[in-house]
Protein backbone atom coordinates (compact mmCIF):
# COMPACT_ATOMS: atom_id res chain seq x y z
CA UNK A 1 0.00 0.00 0.00
CA UNK A 2 1.31 3.11 -0.79
CA UNK A 3 1.32 6.74 1.11
CA UNK A 4 -1.30 8.18 -1.17
CA UNK A 5 -3.78 5.25 -1.07
CA UNK A 6 -3.18 4.79 2.82
CA UNK A 7 -3.76 8.35 2.73
CA UNK A 8 -7.04 8.58 0.11
CA UNK A 9 -8.37 5.58 2.26
CA UNK A 10 -8.49 8.01 5.53
CA UNK A 11 -9.70 10.48 3.62
CA UNK A 12 -12.68 8.18 2.53
CA UNK A 13 -13.38 6.92 5.80
CA UNK A 14 -13.26 10.50 7.48
CA UNK A 15 -15.99 11.40 5.17
CA UNK A 16 -17.96 8.44 6.00
CA UNK A 17 -17.83 9.56 9.43
CA UNK A 18 -19.16 12.99 9.16
CA UNK A 19 -22.23 11.46 7.19
CA UNK A 20 -22.84 8.73 9.56
CA UNK A 21 -22.52 10.83 12.29
CA UNK A 22 -25.17 13.91 10.81
CA UNK A 23 -27.39 11.71 8.92
CA UNK A 24 -28.05 8.19 10.99
CA UNK A 25 -31.96 9.07 11.96
CA UNK A 26 -34.11 9.39 8.97
CA UNK A 27 -36.18 12.57 9.97
CA UNK A 28 -34.35 14.76 12.36
CA UNK A 29 -32.57 18.02 11.81
CA UNK A 30 -32.42 17.64 7.67
CA UNK A 31 -34.74 17.55 4.72
CA UNK A 32 -33.49 15.03 2.17
CA UNK A 33 -34.89 15.39 -1.59
CA UNK A 34 -34.31 11.78 -2.49
CA UNK A 35 -36.58 9.06 -0.95
CA UNK A 36 -35.53 5.65 -1.34
CA UNK A 37 -38.27 3.22 -0.36
CA UNK A 38 -39.55 5.58 2.26
CA UNK A 39 -35.88 6.27 3.48
CA UNK A 40 -34.37 9.32 2.90
CA UNK A 41 -30.75 8.65 0.94
CA UNK A 42 -28.84 10.27 3.26
CA UNK A 43 -30.06 8.32 6.13
CA UNK A 44 -29.19 5.08 3.85
CA UNK A 45 -25.63 6.49 3.47
CA UNK A 46 -25.20 6.70 6.79
CA UNK A 47 -26.23 3.09 7.69
CA UNK A 48 -23.35 2.22 5.04
CA UNK A 49 -21.02 4.78 5.90
CA UNK A 50 -20.76 2.89 9.79
CA UNK A 51 -17.85 0.71 8.00
CA UNK A 52 -15.77 3.69 8.52
CA UNK A 53 -14.51 2.29 11.95
CA UNK A 54 -13.62 -0.68 10.58
CA UNK A 55 -11.93 1.05 7.60
CA UNK A 56 -9.28 2.47 10.30
CA UNK A 57 -9.09 -0.54 12.14
CA UNK A 58 -8.03 -2.80 9.19
CA UNK A 59 -5.38 0.49 7.95
CA UNK A 60 -4.08 0.09 11.36
CA UNK A 61 -3.59 -3.91 10.87
CA UNK A 62 -1.60 -3.16 7.99
CA UNK A 63 0.25 -0.63 9.15
CA UNK A 64 1.34 -2.58 12.50
CA UNK A 65 2.04 -5.80 10.65
CA UNK A 66 4.32 -3.86 7.94
CA UNK A 67 6.15 -2.09 11.09
CA UNK A 68 6.06 -5.25 12.95
CA UNK A 69 8.06 -6.87 9.78
CA UNK A 70 10.46 -4.28 9.48
CA UNK A 71 10.89 -3.53 13.15
CA UNK A 72 12.10 -6.66 14.45
CA UNK A 73 12.62 -6.97 18.15
CA UNK A 74 12.71 -3.04 18.62
CA UNK A 75 9.02 -2.66 17.57
CA UNK A 76 7.51 -3.63 21.06
CA UNK A 77 8.91 0.15 21.57
CA UNK A 78 8.08 1.75 17.94
CA UNK A 79 4.57 0.66 17.91
CA UNK A 80 3.83 3.17 20.86
CA UNK A 81 4.87 6.18 19.13
CA UNK A 82 1.43 6.81 17.33
CA UNK A 83 -0.98 5.91 20.42
CA UNK A 84 0.99 8.18 22.33
CA UNK A 85 0.37 10.73 19.79
CA UNK A 86 -2.96 10.25 19.51
CA UNK A 87 -3.91 10.82 22.87
CA UNK A 88 -1.77 13.77 23.37
CA UNK A 89 -3.83 15.17 20.49
CA UNK A 90 -7.21 14.21 22.33
CA UNK A 91 -6.05 15.77 25.35
CA UNK A 92 -5.32 19.23 23.52
CA UNK A 93 -8.63 18.86 21.48
CA UNK A 94 -10.61 17.83 25.08
CA UNK A 95 -8.57 20.82 26.78
CA UNK A 96 -9.80 23.48 23.95
CA UNK A 97 -13.14 22.22 24.16
CA UNK A 98 -13.54 22.58 28.03
CA UNK A 99 -11.94 26.07 28.00
CA UNK A 100 -15.00 27.18 25.31
CA UNK A 101 -17.11 25.20 27.22
CA UNK A 102 -16.12 27.50 30.68
CA UNK A 103 -17.00 30.78 28.61
CA UNK A 104 -20.74 29.35 27.75
CA UNK A 105 -24.18 29.19 29.85
CA UNK A 106 -23.28 25.30 29.29
CA UNK A 107 -20.06 24.98 31.66
CA UNK A 108 -21.96 23.34 34.07
CA UNK A 109 -21.90 20.25 31.41
CA UNK A 110 -18.49 21.32 29.65
CA UNK A 111 -16.25 20.80 31.20
CA UNK A 112 -18.34 20.47 34.30
CA UNK A 113 -17.13 19.28 37.76
CA UNK A 114 -12.96 18.47 38.00
CA UNK A 115 -14.26 14.73 38.47
CA UNK A 116 -15.85 14.92 35.03
CA UNK A 117 -13.26 16.58 33.13
CA UNK A 118 -10.61 14.19 34.76
CA UNK A 119 -12.48 10.94 33.41
CA UNK A 120 -13.18 12.09 29.82
CA UNK A 121 -9.44 12.76 29.54
CA UNK A 122 -8.89 9.37 30.27
CA UNK A 123 -12.32 8.05 28.22
CA UNK A 124 -14.12 6.50 31.50
CA UNK A 125 -16.64 9.20 30.41
CA UNK A 126 -16.99 10.47 26.56
CA UNK A 127 -19.75 13.02 27.22
CA UNK A 128 -16.90 15.75 25.45
CA UNK A 129 -15.66 14.45 22.30
CA UNK A 130 -18.09 10.97 21.91
CA UNK A 131 -16.74 9.53 19.01
CA UNK A 132 -13.22 9.29 21.06
CA UNK A 133 -13.89 6.20 22.38
CA UNK A 134 -12.00 4.76 19.67
CA UNK A 135 -8.53 5.88 20.96
CA UNK A 136 -9.00 3.08 23.52
CA UNK A 137 -10.02 0.15 21.09
CA UNK A 138 -7.07 1.18 18.56
CA UNK A 139 -4.57 1.57 22.38
CA UNK A 140 -5.78 -2.52 23.24
CA UNK A 141 -5.01 -3.33 19.29
CA UNK A 142 -1.77 -1.70 19.92
CA UNK A 143 -0.69 -3.24 23.46
CA UNK A 144 -1.66 -6.69 21.64
CA UNK A 145 -0.58 -6.52 18.07
CA UNK A 146 2.78 -8.12 18.96
CA UNK A 147 0.95 -11.40 19.84
CA UNK A 148 -1.64 -10.78 16.91
CA UNK A 149 1.30 -9.97 14.28
CA UNK A 150 3.35 -13.02 15.33
CA UNK A 151 0.48 -15.24 14.83
CA UNK A 152 -0.62 -13.84 11.44
CA UNK A 153 2.75 -14.16 10.33
CA UNK A 154 3.36 -17.62 11.74
CA UNK A 155 0.03 -19.45 10.89
CA UNK A 156 -1.84 -20.42 7.75
CA UNK A 157 -4.13 -17.75 6.28
CA UNK A 158 -6.76 -19.99 5.98
CA UNK A 159 -6.72 -21.11 9.94
CA UNK A 160 -6.07 -17.18 10.81
CA UNK A 161 -9.46 -16.27 8.97
CA UNK A 162 -11.12 -19.26 10.76
CA UNK A 163 -10.19 -18.34 14.39
CA UNK A 164 -10.62 -14.53 14.18
CA UNK A 165 -13.61 -15.02 12.05
CA UNK A 166 -15.01 -16.94 14.34
CA UNK A 167 -14.38 -14.91 17.63
CA UNK A 168 -15.48 -12.10 15.39
CA UNK A 169 -19.24 -14.08 14.97
CA UNK A 170 -19.49 -14.89 18.71
CA UNK A 171 -18.73 -11.75 19.58
CA UNK A 172 -21.34 -10.28 18.19
CA UNK A 173 -23.99 -13.08 19.01
CA UNK A 174 -23.07 -12.43 22.57
CA UNK A 175 -23.74 -8.91 21.97
CA UNK A 176 -27.42 -9.64 20.32
CA UNK A 177 -28.36 -12.34 22.30
CA UNK A 178 -26.56 -11.68 25.80
CA UNK A 179 -25.56 -8.03 26.03
CA UNK A 180 -25.35 -8.15 29.71
CA UNK A 181 -25.22 -5.14 31.53
CA UNK A 182 -23.89 -4.22 35.08
CA UNK A 183 -25.36 -2.07 37.50
CA UNK A 184 -21.97 -1.19 38.68
CA UNK A 185 -20.35 1.56 36.44
CA UNK A 186 -16.95 0.40 36.51
CA UNK A 187 -17.73 -3.61 35.33
CA UNK A 188 -20.17 -1.95 32.54
CA UNK A 189 -17.06 0.37 31.34
CA UNK A 190 -14.82 -2.69 30.82
CA UNK A 191 -17.26 -4.98 29.19
CA UNK A 192 -18.35 -2.01 26.33
CA UNK A 193 -14.27 -1.67 26.05
CA UNK A 194 -14.05 -5.37 25.35
CA UNK A 195 -16.83 -5.59 23.10
CA UNK A 196 -15.77 -3.07 21.04
CA UNK A 197 -12.17 -4.57 21.01
CA UNK A 198 -13.80 -7.99 19.78
CA UNK A 199 -15.56 -6.10 16.71
CA UNK A 200 -13.16 -4.52 15.04
CA UNK A 201 -10.10 -7.44 15.72
CA UNK A 202 -11.16 -9.23 12.71
CA UNK A 203 -10.94 -6.20 11.00
CA UNK A 204 -7.12 -5.33 12.47
CA UNK A 205 -6.24 -8.86 11.62
CA UNK A 206 -7.56 -8.39 8.00
CA UNK A 207 -5.31 -5.89 7.47
CA UNK A 208 -2.56 -7.91 8.85
CA UNK A 209 -3.08 -10.52 6.67
CA UNK A 210 -3.49 -8.34 3.82
CA UNK A 211 0.45 -6.62 4.54
CA UNK A 212 1.23 -10.36 4.85
CA UNK A 213 0.22 -11.55 1.56
CA UNK A 214 1.00 -8.53 -0.41
CA UNK A 215 -2.40 -8.01 -1.36
CA UNK A 216 -2.45 -4.20 -2.25
CA UNK A 217 1.00 -4.58 -3.55
CA UNK A 218 0.28 -6.99 -6.51
CA UNK A 219 -2.87 -5.32 -6.82
CA UNK A 220 -0.94 -1.61 -7.69
CA UNK A 221 1.86 -4.31 -9.70
CA UNK A 222 -1.60 -5.99 -11.73
CA UNK A 223 -0.89 -4.27 -15.49
CA UNK A 224 -4.50 -3.51 -16.14
CA UNK A 225 -5.96 -1.17 -17.84
CA UNK A 226 -7.99 2.41 -16.72
CA UNK A 227 -10.98 1.15 -18.83
CA UNK A 228 -10.97 -2.17 -16.96
CA UNK A 229 -9.61 -1.07 -13.46
CA UNK A 230 -12.53 1.78 -13.44
CA UNK A 231 -15.84 -0.08 -13.39
CA UNK A 232 -14.17 -3.02 -11.22
CA UNK A 233 -13.21 -0.36 -8.39
CA UNK A 234 -16.68 1.12 -8.91
CA UNK A 235 -18.21 -2.01 -8.73
CA UNK A 236 -16.26 -3.11 -5.83
CA UNK A 237 -17.07 -0.02 -4.06
CA UNK A 238 -21.04 0.03 -4.97
CA UNK A 239 -21.16 -3.64 -3.40
CA UNK A 240 -19.90 -3.03 -0.66
CA UNK A 241 -22.46 -0.33 -0.16
CA UNK A 242 -25.36 -2.46 -1.42
CA UNK A 243 -24.30 -5.57 1.10
CA UNK A 244 -24.28 -3.07 4.47
CA UNK A 245 -27.82 -1.93 3.16
CA UNK A 246 -29.15 -5.20 2.08
CA UNK A 247 -27.95 -6.59 5.52
CA UNK A 248 -28.20 -4.21 8.38
CA UNK A 249 -25.40 -5.89 10.71
CA UNK A 250 -22.54 -5.21 12.01
CA UNK A 251 -21.30 -8.75 11.64
CA UNK A 252 -20.69 -8.04 7.86
CA UNK A 253 -19.11 -4.48 7.94
CA UNK A 254 -15.20 -5.90 8.08
CA UNK A 255 -16.49 -7.70 4.39
CA UNK A 256 -17.86 -4.14 3.42
CA UNK A 257 -15.03 -2.52 4.57
CA UNK A 258 -12.67 -4.97 2.52
CA UNK A 259 -14.93 -4.40 -0.72
CA UNK A 260 -14.87 -0.92 -0.22
CA UNK A 261 -11.24 -0.76 -0.09
CA UNK A 262 -10.47 -3.15 -2.61
CA UNK A 263 -12.24 -0.64 -5.22
CA UNK A 264 -10.57 2.38 -3.86
CA UNK A 265 -7.22 0.82 -4.66
CA UNK A 266 -8.42 -0.52 -7.88
CA UNK A 267 -9.43 3.11 -8.98
CA UNK A 268 -6.28 4.60 -11.26
CA UNK A 269 -5.02 7.44 -9.61
CA UNK A 270 -7.45 10.79 -10.08
CA UNK A 271 -5.20 14.07 -9.29
CA UNK A 272 -8.37 16.22 -8.79
CA UNK A 273 -10.17 14.09 -6.58
CA UNK A 274 -7.48 12.20 -5.11
CA UNK A 275 -5.32 15.44 -3.88
CA UNK A 276 -8.74 16.60 -1.51
CA UNK A 277 -9.36 13.04 0.06
CA UNK A 278 -5.17 13.47 0.46
CA UNK A 279 -5.88 16.81 2.25
CA UNK A 280 -8.49 15.19 4.86
CA UNK A 281 -6.45 12.27 5.13
CA UNK A 282 -3.76 14.27 6.38
CA UNK A 283 -6.14 15.75 8.71
CA UNK A 284 -8.38 12.76 9.37
CA UNK A 285 -7.46 12.30 13.39
CA UNK A 286 -8.86 15.87 13.82
CA UNK A 287 -11.51 15.65 11.72
CA UNK A 288 -12.61 12.43 13.63
CA UNK A 289 -12.29 14.02 16.94
CA UNK A 290 -13.46 17.41 16.70
CA UNK A 291 -16.30 17.62 14.26
CA UNK A 292 -18.57 16.25 17.07
CA UNK A 293 -18.31 19.81 18.50
CA UNK A 294 -20.36 21.56 15.82
CA UNK A 295 -23.61 19.37 16.95
CA UNK A 296 -22.71 18.71 20.47
CA UNK A 297 -24.80 20.54 23.37
CA UNK A 298 -22.19 24.08 22.81
CA UNK A 299 -23.53 24.37 18.69
CA UNK A 300 -26.59 21.85 19.10
CA UNK A 301 -27.72 22.30 15.70
CA UNK A 302 -25.62 24.94 14.44
CA UNK A 303 -24.61 22.75 11.16
CA UNK A 304 -27.59 21.80 10.37
CA UNK A 305 -28.49 25.21 9.48
CA UNK A 306 -27.74 24.17 6.14
CA UNK A 307 -30.79 22.53 5.33
CA UNK A 308 -29.96 19.55 3.04
CA UNK A 309 -27.92 17.31 3.11
CA UNK A 310 -24.70 17.79 0.74
CA UNK A 311 -24.49 21.21 2.06
CA UNK A 312 -24.89 20.37 5.75
CA UNK A 313 -22.04 17.37 4.96
CA UNK A 314 -20.16 20.24 2.92
CA UNK A 315 -20.59 22.54 5.88
CA UNK A 316 -19.36 20.16 8.62
CA UNK A 317 -16.48 19.43 6.60
CA UNK A 318 -15.11 22.94 6.10
CA UNK A 319 -15.47 23.34 10.10
CA UNK A 320 -13.83 20.03 10.92
CA UNK A 321 -10.84 20.87 8.32
CA UNK A 322 -10.81 24.65 9.84
CA UNK A 323 -10.45 22.94 13.50
CA UNK A 324 -7.88 20.77 12.24
CA UNK A 325 -5.94 23.74 11.35
CA UNK A 326 -6.65 25.37 14.62
CA UNK A 327 -5.63 22.18 16.51
CA UNK A 328 -2.53 21.75 14.42
CA UNK A 329 -0.87 25.22 14.91
CA UNK A 330 -1.70 24.41 18.83
CA UNK A 331 0.14 21.36 18.49
CA UNK A 332 2.93 22.97 16.41
CA UNK A 333 3.35 25.75 19.04
CA UNK A 334 3.10 23.43 21.99
CA UNK A 335 5.72 20.81 20.45
CA UNK A 336 8.18 24.65 19.95
CA UNK A 337 7.61 25.28 22.91
CA UNK A 338 8.72 22.28 25.01
CA UNK A 339 11.18 21.37 22.62
CA UNK A 340 12.78 25.14 24.04
CA UNK A 341 12.29 23.92 27.36
CA UNK A 342 13.74 21.15 27.02
CA UNK A 343 17.03 22.79 25.30
CA UNK A 344 17.41 25.57 28.25
CA UNK A 345 17.03 22.13 30.59
CA UNK A 346 20.50 20.96 28.70
CA UNK A 347 22.09 23.71 28.57
CA UNK A 348 21.55 24.66 32.58
CA UNK A 349 22.75 21.01 33.11
CA UNK A 350 25.75 21.44 31.00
Amino acid sequence: MTKKQSLSAKGAAACMILITHLFNHPVLHYRSLVIVNGEPLAYLAAIASAMCVYIFAFLTGYAQYRLFCSSGPAYRRSRWKYPLRLWGRYWLIAAMYALAGLCTVLRIIIPGSALNLLLNLFLIRQSYLSPAWYILTYTLLILLSPLLCAFVQRRHPALTLTVFGSIHLLVHLYIRYVNYASPLYAVQWCIEVSERLGQYLFSFISGALACRLRIIDRMNAASWKPVLRVPAGIAFMASSFVLLLVERSNVIMPIGAVLFLGGLFLLPPAPRLGAPLRLIGRCSTDVWLTHCIFYGPLLYGFVYRAVYPVPIFLFMLALSLCASGIVHLVWMLGAKLIASVRRRVKHIEG
